[in-house]
């Protein structure tokens, strides 16, 4: 009896492990990468940040979720495997935006930023390749940035 108990337990074990097998957590050093990018455009006054230089890491592409993106439609509509993002709920917030740095087709890096540092909303989830991650920055009267995309 102990023995299937035992049995049991790690069945158990497993199975819950390898359920969170293959999804990207929130990188923290990258967020606050991106959000020292967008206080030092904003400080010198320039309109403008890039995101190409960002991180030591390969990716070639950059895809923007926004509050309430629905992971599966995009799948489908931009030939991405979206699967190790699902955690994140995206579908079902509006508090950040995932910022998808992808190697190819595949998502590399994860950035859930918030909206309250950089409000990228409102563009729109095209795959954006490296040299084109420009953004021009849009104070607003409620102290928030607006991010626009400018790349392409």
């Amino acid at each position: 009896m102990r023995t299937v108990l035992i049995y049991v337990v790690g069945a158990l074990i497993f199975s819950a492990c390898s359920q969170f097998r293959g999804q990207l957590d929130s990188s923290e050093g990258l967020e606050k990468l991106i959000e020292a990018e967008i206080e030092a455009s904003l400080s010198g006054n320039m309109g403008l940040v890039t995101f190409s230089g960002l991180g030591d890491f390969q990716w070639d592409q950059l895809l923007i979720l926004a509050p309430y993106s629905h992971l599966g439609e995009l799948e489908k509509e931009l030939g991405v495997n979206l699967d190790g993002l699902s955690h994140f709920d995206i579908d079902q917030r509006n508090d950040v935006a995932l910022i998808v740095f992808l190697d190819g087709n595949t998502p590399v890096r994860v950035v859930a930023y918030p909206r309250s540092s950089g409000d990228f909303a409102e563009i729109e989830p095209v795959l954006i390749p490296r040299e084109h991650t420009v953004f021009q920055l849009q104070p607003v009267p409620s102290g928030r940035v607006r991010m626009r995309l400018v790349g392409m």
